[in-house]
């Protein structure tokens, strides 16, 4: 028997395309410990700042992170909102 679901939620998936990539991840453990600035996020990466900012925005689209800009310097920040529906779907999957 197949299920479509019908009701899916868009930033769920997003999210977790998202969160499929190592660096990714590694941005969202740095962005925990408070925001920071789009060169000191991408410094520990062996990677051009161009293929970085890619990652960034996949984070920006699916709403994990948002960036402001101050002057020439962008700053990225966690959207915790987000990685609580994250948290609040894999509870309800876990208590299935």
């Amino acid at each position: 028997m197949v299920h479509h679901v019908v009701n899916h939620n868009k930033f769920l998936d997003k999210s977790i395309h998202a969160l499929s990539d190592a660096t990714r991840r590694q941005v969202i453990g740095q962005l925990l410990r408070g925001s920071a600035p789009v060169k000191e996020l991408a410094r520990p990466f062996d990677m051009g700042l161009p293929a970085f900012l890619k990652h960034l925005y996949v984070l920006e689209q699916s709403g994990l992170i948002v960036t402001t800009k101050n002057g020439r310097a962008r700053t990225c920040r966690i959207e915790m909102k987000r990685l609580s529906e994250i948290e609040a779907w894999l509870t309800k999957q876990r208590a299935m």
